[in-house]
């Protein structure tokens, strides 16, 4: 993932170069995503961003994986 950036690298980063970010980032840890770093500056940008990056997950998700959703939220979001 080229856009991650690292939980070491998040350490040394600086506030203006955070902002500067043009979409949510995920942070990672040991090749796991486990943060999405999201900027305060163009929140409609962002949230089409996050809800493109959503519906490519979504089509990606295994039988497993969309039987544990549906099992947890009690319906289909799809």
């Amino acid at each position: 993932m080229s856009d991650a950036i690292t939980m070491r690298d998040l350490q040394r980063i600086s506030a203006e170069k955070i902002q500067a970010l043009r979409h949510p980032t995920p942070v990672t840890s040991g090749g796991k995503i486990i943060a999405t770093l999201v900027p305060q500056s163009d929140r409609l940008a962002q949230l089409q961003w996050l809800a493109e990056r959503a519906a490519d997950l979504a089509k990606r998700r295994s039988p497993e994986e969309k039987a544990r959703i549906v099992a947890l939220l009690g319906y289909d979001p799809d």
